[in-house]
């Protein structure tokens, strides 16, 4: 059954052009393709009517069919990522499309769960024995990885768990003496962290009405906000030399074009005008001229 299934996968992709070398996700129930069939826990999603419209064979997928991860690959010319534990480890060497950690029920703290799951933690450490022991299996070069692993997207969906199964569900909880505002602020820390600890330089995340782009000389984290089509907005510019670099509360989209030492954004409204645009190079990602 299993094989039945990575099969399925592997040819979801099979006549679009690859355009990035692989997708790895991170997260929680909203991309967890099948990790938390694995555990022990209630958080699953392996029967019936889950993936009524995916092939109609349940997953492990909180959904009736793809998650929004999967989409995401489908339209990269990607096999959709299958989940690390579904991968049996003699074989894990072999996947070089990207692979999914998303565990059901975690989130950011470790704290947060019901019943087991690969908490943040644990999916950045298999993810980073996959890029140590797993990777260089497969691409024997390490000019060719570094270049793999550049080039590559990494997706993470993460975050309502930590008030759902932890926050409002523990009012005694050792973070529960802080306000939801201080409480919104160390989870957006904690995540911080983890991101800087691993050599992240750009978080890129969408919002329903309005584009952004963050930066601080204080921090090497680049923060970037790709609006969609809300009717909700007054179409409010704004540039500054704060770290909060722009801002448009209107309807647009952001394009992004990257290179190993160099990343080129440009912010568009409705009409396909460029309102915004600036580039940022390694080591230090902070824009230049």
């Amino acid at each position: 059954m299993i094989i039945h299934q990575l099969a399925f996968l592997a040819n979801a992709s099979h006549f679009r052009k690859r355009i990035v070398p692989a997708l790895y996700v991170f997260g929680d129930s909203t991309v967890d393709a099948g990790n938390n069939n694995n555990l022990n826990t209630l958080a699953k999603a392996n029967a019936f009517p889950y993936g009524i419209d995916f092939n109609n064979c349940s997953t492990g997928r909180f959904s009736n069919g793809k998650t929004f991860a999967d989409l995401i690959a489908i339209r990269l010319g990607l096999p959709m990522p299958p989940p690390y534990l579904g991968v049996p480890k003699f074989g894990r060497h072999k996947v070089i499309t990207g692979i999914n950690y998303a565990s059901g029920s975690c989130g950011i703290l470790n704290s947060t769960r019901s019943g087991d799951c690969l908490s943040l933690d644990k999916q950045i450490e298999y993810f980073t024995s996959t890029v140590v022991n797993d990777l260089p299996r497969s691409i024997h070069s390490k000019t060719k990885l570094r270049h793999y692993l550049v080039n590559s997207i990494y997706l993470l969906s993460i975050g309502s768990n930590d008030y759902m199964l932890n926050y409002f569900k523990y009012p005694n909880g050792t973070n529960n003496n802080l306000n939801p505002e201080k409480y919104a602020d160390y989870l957006l820390g904690q995540l911080a962290s983890r991101i800087k600890g691993n050599n992240v330089y750009m978080y890129i995340n969408g919002h329903d009405h309005c584009l952004q782009h963050i930066s601080s000389i204080n921090s090497p984290l680049l923060y970037l906000t790709s609006g969609a089509g809300s009717k909700a907005w007054r179409g409010d510019v704004k540039e500054s030399d704060s770290d909060v670099k722009f801002f448009y509360d209107g309807q647009g989209f952001m394009s992004v074009q990257m290179t190993e030492t160099e990343a080129k954004f440009s912010f568009y409204n409705a009409f396909g005008d460029r309102i915004h645009h600036s580039r940022v190079t390694k080591p230090t990602m902070h824009p230049v001229s």
